[in-house]
Parts: C-alpha cells; sequence; structure tokens
C-alpha cells in the first residue's frame, strides 16, 4: 500500500507546529519570583514633651506654731523629684533636696514678704506634725509656679498674708482650686476636707540656706536673713 505522501507532509507539519507552540508557551510563561525578605517595622516614637514631665511635687501645709495658741501657719514646701537643679522662684533646689516658701509680717526682723526655708529650719525637727495636702507638677506648671513666685512678694494682714498666699500659689499650678479663707484655722478645714495628711519630713537646710526675698520680678534677689528673724517666733 502507498503512502500517501499529502499525508506525511500534513503529519511532519503538524508536529512541527505542536513542538513549535510547545516552546513559544514555555518562554511565555514568567520565571518565578523570589519572596521579598520581611523587614522590621519601622516604628515612629512621638516627640517626648518635656514640659509634661513631673519634675516635683508641691505641698501646702498648715503648722501650729504655738500648741497653746489657736493660730497656726500656713506655708509651701516644694521637693525636687528629678535629677538636675530647679530653678524656684531665685532660689536654686538641688537634686533630692527641698524648700520651704513662705510670706511672713511682723514675726519676721528682717521685713514683710517672702521667706525661703524658714519654715524648713523652724519646723523641720519640730514634734508638732506638720500637715499637708500633695500635689505633682510639670516641668510647664513648676515654671508657671516660679514665675507667679518672682511677683508676689508682698505681705498683708488681711489681703495677703500667709494663707492668701500659699493659696494663691497653690493655685497657680496645683490641685485641687483652694478658696482662700484668710486665717489659717479655717484653712486648716479645707485641707482636711480634701483629704491633707501629715507631711513625711522636710530637708533641713544649713543656716545660711535661709534667705529673705528682696525686690520683685528681674529684680528679686535673696538676702541671707538675720538671726533673729529664725529665733522670734
Amino acid at each position: 500500500m502507498k503512502k500517501n505522501p499529502i499525508r506525511t507532509v500534513l503529519c511532519v507539519l503538524l508536529s512541527i507546529l505542536l513542538l513549535f507552540s510547545g516552546a513559544f508557551a514555555a518562554l511565555a510563561e514568567e520565571p518565578p519570583v523570589d519572596d521579598p525578605p520581611i523587614e522590621d517595622p519601622i516604628v515612629v516614637s512621638e516627640p517626648i514633651d518635656e514640659t509634661q514631665e513631673t519634675v516635683a511635687r508641691l505641698h501646702i501645709c498648715y503648722h501650729k506654731v504655738n500648741p497653746k495658741k489657736p493660730t497656726g501657719h500656713v506655708f509651701l514646701y516644694l521637693e525636687n523629684l528629678s535629677d538636675e537643679t530647679l530653678m524656684v522662684g531665685v532660689y536654686d533646689l538641688p537634686p533630692n533636696e527641698g524648700v520651704s516658701i513662705g510670706s511672713f509680717g511682723f514675726t519676721r526682723s528682717d521685713g514683710f514678704g517672702i521667706y525661703y526655708n524658714t519654715e524648713s529650719y523652724l519646723y523641720a525637727n519640730d514634734e508638732t506634725p506638720t500637715l499637708c495636702l500633695s500635689d505633682d507638677l510639670t516641668r510647664e506648671e513648676l515654671a508657671k509656679f516660679s514665675h507667679r513666685l518672682l511677683y508676689s512678694n508682698t505681705w498683708d494682714f488681711i489681703f495677703f498674708n500667709c494663707t492668701a498666699f500659699a493659696f494663691m500659689m497653690w493655685n497657680t499650678a496645683a490641685r485641687p482650686f483652694l478658696m482662700p479663707l484668710l486665717f489659717p484655722v479655717f484653712s486648716l478645714l479645707q485641707l482636711k476636707l480634701y483629704g491633707a495628711g501629715e507631711l513625711p519630713g522636710m530637708f533641713f537646710p544649713q543656716r545660711d540656706r535661709i534667705y529673705r526675698m528682696r525686690g520683685t520680678g528681674s529684680n528679686a534677689r535673696l538676702e541671707i536673713v538675720s538671726d533673729k528673724s529664725i529665733k522670734d517666733e
């Protein structure tokens, strides 16, 4: 039986066509791509606002000066909780120390106004408890407190006595808001209402670190008090 040459040619052409089709299909396929390496996520941290960092603890305190009398004294005590020296008015407060701040009138021999460390020197080792309300201050709050202190160097028996001064300074930077009640004994009731407790202790300053503030604002300066000012209770 003779082979049909046309059929033979068609078979050969068909085979060649199928062969080239497979080759083109293989070329058309994309080469496999390796998975990209897994990278550590980039963490974007929020910038730290240093003005909101807690740097100090403010106490507003009542001390009964003479157990035989109904009167007392209201003052402020500020602790440095940071690892740097803080400026408090015109006073440099080192780390891990505290400073008392009070306004005095006739009971101090160096004149009316703001005194630093007088209460700490007189009351630190006193057996009579000092009752205080406390609040932590940020750097921003301390700056407000310090600025206000520079412009509060005065004293008045009724309108700006020790109580009015201490409450005004407290309300400048701390919470809760306290209503000045003019006289220390009434202020004590308000402090107790907000949960005042006994102050664990005060930093005892050296004699040459007890100051009277002179002047106000940019003219404010410190002056070491006389011996009489720390004896005439």
